[in-house]
């Protein structure tokens, strides 16, 4: 079924896949790439092939908060494409420099970013769970699906943060989920 540009919100897109071994190869290949709803990729646009589980996330080309976001956290400029209000933005900006001088993750990937929206948890929540999961030792090293070692924290507010440890995404939260 193709969608009309104009029976969405934006004229563009971010393609956001879900990140595991089910993705096919040409749908990974367009994650985190924008395209426009009128000139979609050769694939089509998330959601037109048969059992396609992508998604696409709104995108406006002009940030509606940009004065909230630090040049050195690039993941925030998703923050106001989830339409998270302004609070939230600037609670998300402080709870990562804070969350920087404490050894905590120095931002969130783009699927880190996509999955705690789509969930319903802050960076509050991310933070909680480390501080919680380091004071009581509930952090387990696993191999990610490409071989990198990974944290996976389990705080006592319910909350598992998995953060890469090497690699380009070192010290980045990669996803999170809600126990």
């Amino acid at each position: 079924m193709q969608i009309k540009a104009a029976e969405h919100e934006t004229t563009h897109y971010i393609w956001v896949t879900m990140g595991d071994d089910k993705v096919r190869p040409e749908h990974a290949a367009n994650a985190g790439l924008i395209f426009a709803w009128d000139d979609p990729p050769p694939t089509g646009n998330p959601g037109d092939d048969q059992g396609c589980r992508c998604i696409a996330v709104p995108y406006e080309s002009e940030p509606e908060y940009p004065d909230a976001i630090e040049p050195w956290y690039p993941e925030l400029i998703l923050l106001p494409i989830f339409r998270i209000g302004r609070g939230a933005v600037g609670l998300a900006r402080n709870a990562l420099k804070r969350s920087t001088s404490t050894g905590s993750p120095s931002g969130f990937t783009e699927h880190g970013a996509a999955r705690a929206a789509q969930r319903g948890i802050s960076a509050k929540d991310v933070q909680s769970a480390m501080q919680s999961a380091r004071q009581t030792g509930n952090i387990a090293t696993k191999s990610g699906k490409y071989g990198n070692p990974q944290m996976h924290y389990k705080g006592s507010n319910g909350v598992t943060v998995v953060q890469e440890t090497t690699g380009k995404n070192a010290g980045k939260v990669i996803t999170t989920w809600r126990n």
